[in-house]
Order: C-alpha cells, then structure tokens, then sequence
C-alpha cells in the first residue's frame, strides 16, 4: 500500500517474542511468524511493540475478534464496524479501565 512507516502494537508479548527471536515453531505457528516479518520488513520505518490492552483499545478489540474468527490472515483496508471509536479514542489517548 505503499506506507513509508507504521506502527503496530500488541497486547501479547508472546507475539513480539516470536517475533524478534529467532526459534523453532510448530508449522502453523511459523508460517504465519514468517507472514509476519517479511510483511515488518515491507515497510522501512516499522515497530512493533507491547502495549497492555489499556494503551491500544483497538488492539484489544482486534485480539478478541481473533478468538472467535477461522484461522486465516486478515487484511482489512477500512476500520471494521465498531472500530472507528477506538481508534478515535486511542488517538486521543482517552483512558480506559481494564474490567476484570
């Protein structure tokens, strides 16, 4: 799409661990791990970085549409329905309670 630079955070620091290190997977792990590097490495100026699910309400909301979708990668080129709030919200860097 062309972005010279993003940013994207997780709410799973497993995720970026297996990101960043370099280690032996299951085959369905790995795949989508390698999907994931050559894709950070598409853009020049990337980062991916842990953030609690306070810091990043779409990432949470992302997360939790994930468990109950099929295993697949996911593209989305517009927010998804319900979406446009949070990222609003986490621009604004309106606080958010952690509900337990």
């Amino acid at each position: 799409m062309g972005f010279s630079s993003i940013l994207v955070e997780t709410d799973s620091e497993a995720v970026v661990k297996a990101i960043f290190q370099e280690q032996t997977y299951p085959q369905l792990v790995e795949t989508l791990i390698v999907d994931c590097k050559f894709l950070i490495r598409q853009v020049p100026n990337s980062k991916l970085l842990h953030t609690f699910r306070e810091g990043n309400q779409c990432a949470d909301f992302l997360a939790n549409l994930g468990q109950s979708s099929p295993w697949s990668t996911t593209i989305l080129n517009t927010p998804l329905e319900g979406m446009t709030t949070l990222l609003v919200r986490d621009a604004n860097k309106v606080a958010f309670n952690r509900l337990r």
